[in-house]
């Protein structure tokens, strides 16, 4: 999940994984308090262009090891988030495949 300031500026990322380690804390010790989301969030976003190409996208996720990328306009905005499940689908359907 993109985390975003209020201009809708990319400042980080939940992601599952913060998700489900905070989950099973909490479970294991229920006196800890449910972290919000500033402190929990990966404070890092991985931005591309609205313009950029798949091959960009990939690119990225395979450089910095992650499996999204968040999209952002000229103006830097949040517009999207790409998954690494995306590029699947695209190449398969690009490369003449059909896909249910």
């Amino acid at each position: 999940v993109p985390v975003v300031d209020r201009e809708g500026f990319p400042i980080g990322m939940v992601t599952k994984r913060d998700l489900t380690e905070q989950l099973l804390l909490v479970r294991r010790q229920p006196q800890v308090p449910a972290l919000e989301v500033h402190r929990l969030m990966m404070p890092l976003a991985f931005t591309l262009d609205e313009h950029a190409t798949v091959a960009h996208a990939a690119a990225m996720m395979c450089a910095e090891g992650i499996h999204h990328v968040l999209v952002g306009s000229a103006q830097g905005v949040l517009v999207g988030v790409v998954s690494s499940h995306d590029i699947g689908r695209w190449l398969a359907r690009n490369d003449g495949l059909a896909l249910a």
